[in-house]
């Protein structure tokens, strides 16, 4: 089996995300990881703000290129690289909230409008159809709404970003009544972050599509660090 983080964001891809590809990959060496899942946001604000072009294919042009430099650093340290991305989706009553998906390929990403102008009903009706596995993270982190489970394939019951009060616990019960997959990342942005999320994978898992599937039909092995994320948590619990 393979340690793998599921919920890494990077500067450049993401507008709150500050710590350099190269930098993240080699914190994830340091610590012990296997693999990592790089899911830069497609949202609109960094999609209009951040992302050079005035083209939906110019702008993913530029997430591609943060994927590709992501990749090849990755493969220069030993590190399995797979790419995926959080989309800002809407909900049925108009608001809205985050959504990882896994399995798409670039195709996918530039015959598609951007994604974040889909429901959640049609995010997940484009997953059930190109068999990505789609999941809502930190579901119950304070301030964000807890979407539709009936549109959904798993969830994360942990997320170790430490500036956050995700309510982990929620979150736990949340996937167990609804019968989601429980998933686990470590939601990392900073260079030094607390590394403490994730899965492990068999190691002949390879690229995207062979990690949706596994996923779709499996329920991981859970890297969750509860005690270590509220020693660091910087809120009130």
């Amino acid at each position: 089996m393979i340690k793998l983080e599921t919920h890494c964001h990077l500067k450049g891809g993401s507008g709150c995300a500050h710590a350099p590809i190269d930098v993240g990959i080699n914190e994830y060496k340091r610590d012990g990881y296997d693999g990592v899942v790089l899911t830069n946001h497609i949202h609109p604000l960094f999609y209009n703000r951040d992302y050079p072009g005035n083209t939906h294919k110019e702008k993913m042009d530029y997430w591609f290129s943060l994927a590709d430099k992501f990749i090849e650093l990755g493969r220069k340290a030993g590190i399995k690289t797979f790419i995926g991305a959080e989309i800002y989706a809407r909900l049925e009553d108009g608001r809205y909230t985050e959504f990882m998906i896994y399995g798409f390929d670039r195709k996918f990403l530039y015959d598609n409008k951007p994604l974040f102008e889909l429901t959640q009903k049609e995010l997940f009706a484009l997953a059930e159809k190109n068999r990505l596995f789609m999941y809502q993270t930190h579901p119950c982190r304070e301030f964000v709404i807890t979407s539709a489970p009936k549109y959904l394939h798993g969830a994360e019951k942990f997320n170790g970003h430490i500036l956050h009060k995700n309510n982990n616990e929620q979150a736990i019960k949340f996937c167990t009544e609804n019968n989601l997959k429980c998933m686990s990342g470590t939601d990392y942005h900073d260079e030094g972050q607390t590394i403490i999320g994730g899965i492990y994978i068999p190691d002949n898992i390879n690229d995207e599509f062979a990690l949706a599937d596994y996923l779709l039909n499996n329920q991981p092995k859970i890297i969750e660090e509860e005690e270590r994320y509220r020693k660091f948590y910087k809120g009130t619990l």
